[in-house]
């Protein structure tokens, strides 16, 4: 079953991520606070983290840029409302996937079913 863990700083997104998602292949795990990222103790049993863009302390591109340098194998997707945050970064490899706020249920697995 992948894994997938969920970062954003409204638990009412990670709530409806994970409604969108039960029932689904996916084990879901959310996490509002971006800064326990990286002391998450599942974190290497992980295979996709999808990152909200506009986030207090940090943007889930600088979250994805340091994902992808210290955990490479893990597919990184960014989620944003912007159309243009994550412009040229597809190329770059910092992201396998982005996600246009709003989305369907539809869109959300077509997108992780591309990344497994």
């Amino acid at each position: 079953m992948p894994k997938i863990l969920f970062v954003d700083d409204e638990p009412y997104v990670l709530d409806a991520y994970l409604r969108m998602l039960r029932n689904s292949i996916f084990q879901c795990y959310t996490l509002s606070d971006s800064r326990q990222l990286f002391e998450h103790p599942g974190l290497n049993e992980l295979d996709i983290i999808a990152v909200d863009q506009q986030m207090p302390e940090v943007t889930g591109t600088e979250i994805l840029l340091q994902l992808q340098q210290q955990l490479p194998r893990i597919k990184r997707v960014l989620i944003s409302g912007d159309p243009y945050s994550a412009q040229g970064l597809i190329s770059t490899t910092i992201i396998d996937a982005t996600l246009q706020k709003p989305f369907t249920k539809v869109l959300l697995l077509d997108c992780l079913l591309t990344l497994i």
